[in-house]
């Protein structure tokens, strides 16, 4: 904005007529008359002959608002146009918007210089409010309702003048901050070369400073023009030598320099005294007179004569041997165990990049690479305490290295050849070996060496180790890929009994991959509801529907319908089958409930359930079953767990008391697979359970061997001395139909009867039946 004054104003009020009498007042047919006189009174401007000189003053430039908000849009476009108002005619009471003092609060956020007149003639305010609420503020008058044409005009000429006059003031003082910004600017600029002035001075002084930082350390003076070298006390005695013991040569200092050292000791001299280096500086050994070496930290400068050729050289010795042996730990320390003193997982990677750098060199190189689990050993450590775990583990890492260099296929038998990488894990690297054949031979020697039992702190502990063997083939390129290879193998190495070994092949990497695939679509399918539940009818033998055994299916997005042996084994492996049955047994109940409600009149219809033996295990079973039973409100004998014959049997002391707790809950427990495991009868009798199913493997050939035909016979009749009820698994034709119910089998099940089918038929296959009560 220019110097002109300023005669914009603005008047905000819900009543036109008074922006009509503002406009009568202001706008006259000579814009300004009224405030040319009223200046001339206030400010001294009566003189005829000073006002023909005067120029014209500017009229008034009026603009109106009859809300509070459409007043605060105006200001705002004037701040933006920079076209400020210098004051604001404001009405207290302007329903249904914003009141007065709202206006000027709302005002003063877009333009803080505007000054305002509160015209009024009743307000809801009292001055010691509105004071209150401004505080004490030189912008803000009031003009009482109806105003007079001389007040407004007054106050018009002396607002103006001090909205001029407070601009001006302004840029004069804007003016002045940028000259001190400016001369700030010069002085931060003359600091910043006294700045640089002094750092050259202290770069000049280096080799004062040097000299001085050395004095508590051995010094050293040399003239490189005579060959003589001055060496101080300290110098002498950081070598244990003394006083008169040490001549000015240079042989001096180079005889005691480790032979390993020495050719860089000289070439950094070389470099520095030719001028290729700044400053002297390295880390030698150097011979102390006892013999023993110690690290030494050299340091120097060489002075110039004008021609830029080095003349004299000096500097100190400082003696660095317990850093050294500090880092010197540290660097073990980053590479080895803690426990067991043995490579680490970082220096086994290291050794690896080394390995296939060299078979990357040499085709003919090959090694191996051992991943070793013990087996039991949480066993072990959980049952004896972590003190003998921890030995066990000492005392396995000593047998292993023992073992590694006994073998005559390691190319350096002499380097960390065993590691351990985390847990009771370790890893045997083989440098140089033949073939496999080597691989599996070492193997062997540490399936031997770890076979004899170790004595911890009194015990005698057996344990076992599972090993899986990777050759190098030339196609890796991380060393965590070799590991990642013979872990897989370790994994096959366990599941097929442990105690064993096994050679990692291609086949392995890829079902690998997929086994990790799945799981991860596994997981997506609980997400997203992939998985469904298939019923299969269970009869009698003269056609009445018992029960339906609920079965998982998964309706995979681009596989389709999954049988469970696609699964199953994986949600096995991974631990969700937890998870996973417990949404069985929910949906089932769920599905039974709406049954019961389509069909009151069979009350006795009843589903059955798989129990895995991870859920068996898990002590909140009974808890969750009851909560299920509570939340479909079902009763308890309406739910049939199954559960397989070697689940019970694994640990027939914990199934028993799992087993008591679901019968407290009053569902009814069947043993699934019943003749495949190795029961026994001390225990059979024990459990609570109410049937017992015949496996498929002893119905198929009933028809045609005998001996299938009397195990299944006897098996019926077990049970029913036993008051338990029988079902018969894997009823495909009508062959095995009528065998097993000339046997007085209960129940049957199979392709036979119905194959298993999902939930609209199976309420289709109900409605066709009549239900009857299946118990034991």
């Amino acid at each position: 904005m220019n110097s002109a004054r300023n005669r914009r104003i603005l008047v905000v009020d819900d009543n036109q007529s008074i922006h009509d009498d503002f406009r009568k007042i202001l706008g006259t047919r000579d814009p300004g008359e009224s405030l040319r006189n009223m200046e001339g009174s206030i400010f001294g401007k009566d003189d005829p002959a000073t006002a023909k000189r005067a120029p014209a003053t500017e009229p008034c430039e009026l603009a109106s608002a009859l809300q509070g908000e459409e007043a605060y849009q105006v200001v705002l476009q004037s701040v933006a146009e920079d076209r400020r108002f210098a004051l604001a005619f404001i009405d207290m009471r302007m329903p249904p918007g914003w009141d007065g003092l709202k206006t000027i609060e709302k005002l003063w956020e877009a333009d803080s210089e505007l000054q305002v007149v509160i015209c009024t003639a009743y307000s809801d305010y009292s001055w010691q409010e509105i004071h209150q609420r401004f505080g004490a503020c030189d912008r803000l008058l009031i003009l009482k309702k109806p105003f007079d044409t001389l007040e407004v005009c007054q106050l018009v000429s002396s607002l103006t003048e001090k909205w001029h006059l407070g601009r001006q003031a302004h840029l004069k003082l804007t003016q002045m901050r940028e000259m001190v910004h400016e001369q700030t600017r010069e002085l931060e600029n003359t600091n910043q070369k006294l700045v640089e002035e002094i750092e050259q001075r202290k770069n000049s002084e280096e080799r004062y400073r040097l000299a001085e930082t050395g004095a508590n350390d051995g010094l050293w003076d040399w003239d490189l023009l005579s060959g003589q070298v001055y060496y101080s006390s300290r110098w002498k005695t950081i070598l244990g030598c003394a006083e008169d013991e040490i001549s000015d040569s240079p042989g001096e200092w180079y005889s005691r320099v480790h032979a390993d050292d020495l050719d860089r000791l000289k070439e950094d001299q070389r470099r520095h005294f030719e001028g290729e280096s700044e400053q002297l500086r390295g880390e030698y050994r150097v011979r102390h007179a006892d013999g023993r070496y110690l690290w030494i930290l050299c340091r120097g400068v060489a002075v110039r004569d004008a021609d830029g050729r080095a003349i004299r050289a000096a500097g100190s010795f400082s003696d660095i041997t317990d850093r050294k042996v500090a880092e010197d730990q540290m660097r073990f320390d980053s590479q080895h165990d803690s426990l067991t003193g043995m490579a680490n997982r970082a220096q086994l990677i290291e050794r690896l990049g080394h390995c296939m750098a060299r078979s990357r060199r040499d085709a003919t190189f090959r090694f191996a690479v051992m991943f070793m689990d013990l087996d039991h050993f949480k066993v072990i450590n959980d049952s004896l305490g972590h003190g003998v775990g921890d030995r066990l583990l000492v005392e396995v890492g000593m047998r292993l290295t023992a073992c590694a260099r006994e073998i005559d296929t390691l190319a350096r038998p002499g380097i960390d050849q065993v590691a351990r990488i985390g847990g009771d894990e370790f890893v045997l690297l083989l440098e140089g070996i033949g073939g496999d054949a080597d691989a599996l031979r070492v193997a062997n020697r540490v399936h031997e060496a770890l076979a004899k039992p170790f004595d911890l702190e009194g015990h005698e502990v057996c344990t076992f180790v599972s090993i899986g063997v990777t050759v190098s083939r030339g196609s890796y390129e991380r060393a965590d890929d070799i590991l990642r290879d013979a872990d897989t193998a370790l994994y096959q190495a366990k599941g097929a009994g442990k105690a064993c070994t096994r050679m990692f092949d291609p086949e392995m990497h890829e079902r690998a991959m997929m086994r990790l695939r799945i799981e991860t679509e596994l997981r997506q399918a609980i997400d997203q509801d992939q998985l469904v539940l298939h019923y299969q009818p269970i009869m009698t033998g003269d056609g009445r529907l018992a029960s339906l055994e609920a079965l998982i299916r998964w309706q995979h997005p681009h596989r389709g319908l999954l049988q469970p042996g696609a699964f199953i084994p994986m949600i096995e492996e991974s631990g969700m089958i937890v998870p996973v049955g417990k949404w069985v047994m929910r949906a089932a109940c769920r599905q039974l409930q709406a049954w019961r409600a389509q069909f009151p009149g069979q009350r006795y219809l009843s589903v059955g359930v798989n129990v895995s033996s991870r859920q068996l295990a898990t002590p909140g079973l009974a808890d969750d079953v009851a909560d299920i039973l509570s939340e479909t409100a079902l009763p308890a004998s309406c739910l049939h767990l199954e559960v397989t014959e070697s689940a019970a049997m694994r640990n027939v002391e914990e199934t028993l008391k799992t087993l008591a707790r679901l019968n407290a809950v009053g569902t009814q427990i069947d043993v699934d697979d019943f003749g495949t495991g190795y029961s026994s009868l001390s225990y059979l009798h024990r459990l609570p359970i109410n049937a017992l199913k015949i496996d498929r493997g002893f119905i198929g050939p009933m028809c045609r061997d005998t001996m299938s035909r009397s195990i299944v016979q006897a098996i019926i009749a077990l049970a029913h001395s036993l008051n338990l009820a029988v079902i018969a698994e894997g009823v495909e034709t009508e062959s095995h139909l009528e065998a097993v119910r000339s046997l007085d089998c209960d129940f049957v099940q199979g392709f036979y009867i119905s194959r298993p089918i999902p939930a609209d038929e199976a309420t289709s296959f109900i409605a066709k039946h009549t239900v009857v009560r299946k118990a034991g």
